[in-house]
């Protein structure tokens, strides 16, 4: 006599939907934390490369004489080997008609409004190198600017960041 055993062994579908569920979730989660720490790092990069240039270049023009002044004068004597703006695009020197003061920018305009405020919310005038930091149009001479004011100044979309050196 042949005697079938009906118990089975394993997991029912229930389970194993319920399993990739949870599966999703931490994924999700970890690649929001992952977008959030490259955003936040891409913005370290920036404000560490403006510095950079601006101390380099206030070595390099000593009496603060920037009539000549090029980005490429920093690159060639290797101090900075990369004038690369983390969220893509160059940072550039302008002319701003003015020998005393000179400009660093990038040439990307989608800075995300997240590194917009961080970079406003940062010390630029703490090592008595920068004249002023502008978002468009607007000037902010004193810095770091209040949360409030910085978020304005970085809504919407379209940004480009100024720096002024003196």
């Amino acid at each position: 006599m042949c005697v079938f055993n009906n118990a089975q062994s394993g997991r029912t579908m229930m389970e194993m939907l319920g399993v990739l569920a949870i599966v999703g979730l931490l994924s999700a989660g970890g690649i929001a934390g992952y977008s959030f720490a490259m955003q936040k790092y891409k913005t370290n990069v920036l404000i560490d490369k403006v510095h950079t240039m601006a101390q380099q270049a206030r070595s390099l023009y000593k009496k603060g004489d920037y009539t000549d002044f090029k980005i490429a004068d920093l690159t060639d004597i290797k101090k900075i080997s990369d004038n690369e703006n983390p969220f893509g695009g160059k940072l550039l020197s302008s002319d701003t008609g003015d020998n005393q003061i000179f400009n660093i920018y990038t040439q990307q305009y989608n800075v995300p409004p997240e590194a917009c405020v961080s970079i406003l919310r940062t010390n630029w005038g703490d090592k008595g190198v920068f004249y002023a930091v502008a978002v468009n149009s607007t000037l902010f001479y004193d810095t770091p600017v209040a949360a409030g004011e910085a978020a304005n100044a970085c809504a919407g979309g379209n940004k480009r960041m100024v720096w002024y050196l003196k």
